[in-house]
């Protein structure tokens, strides 16, 4: 409970897309055994790069079975909505639809506007070539990122749906 109101909020359901699986039995089950999901990078060449290891959650490709079990019509929806989103809004979509689907039927019994999700992230992540461009013509002339220049030079460069991958 916050703020005094008395409200109580009920979990109903869990969803999970991490460097230790997709399902949530997969994620516990390396939780438990203490396994790390920090590994080499292997998403994009680290050359050059001070750091060569972080948490992917490799096993997530964004095929339409990752998002847990759908009717029809919302596969259909999610197929389409995926081609503009980014890969972290995906794996959020993901983890929401895999946490509808473990709550069973609650959502039969209560209205929609009733739910949510609480979705953890320390930052939003994109593939490199989708702001190499922008920050190239934020590069002052020592070759350091110039942050004045990047409101009027990089962002215009932006894909306006950004952070998107194609």
């Amino acid at each position: 409970m916050s703020g005094g109101t008395g409200r109580r909020v009920v979990i109903t359901g869990m969803g999970v897309v991490s460097p230790l699986g997709l399902a949530l039995d997969d994620f516990w089950t390396g939780l438990l055994e203490g396994r790390s999901g920090v590994v080499p990078i292997e998403s994009f060449c680290t050359g050059g790069l001070p750091l060569h290891h972080a948490a992917e959650a490799r096993g997530f490709t964004g095929d339409i079975a990752e998002f847990g079990p759908l009717d029809g019509e919302r596969k259909k929806a999610i197929r389409k909505g995926c081609k503009v989103m980014c890969r972290e809004s995906q794996m959020a979509v993901a983890a929401a639809q895999r946490a509808l689907h473990d709550c069973g039927d609650a959502t039969a019994h209560h209205p929609p506007e009733r739910f949510g999700c609480v979705f953890g992230s320390d930052y939003m992540l994109t593939l490199p070539e989708d702001f190499t461009s922008s920050v190239a013509a934020c590069r002052a002339a020592d070759g350091r990122f110039d942050f004045d220049r990047w409101a009027t030079s990089g962002m215009p460069l932006l894909n306006p749906l950004w952070p998107c991958t194609p």
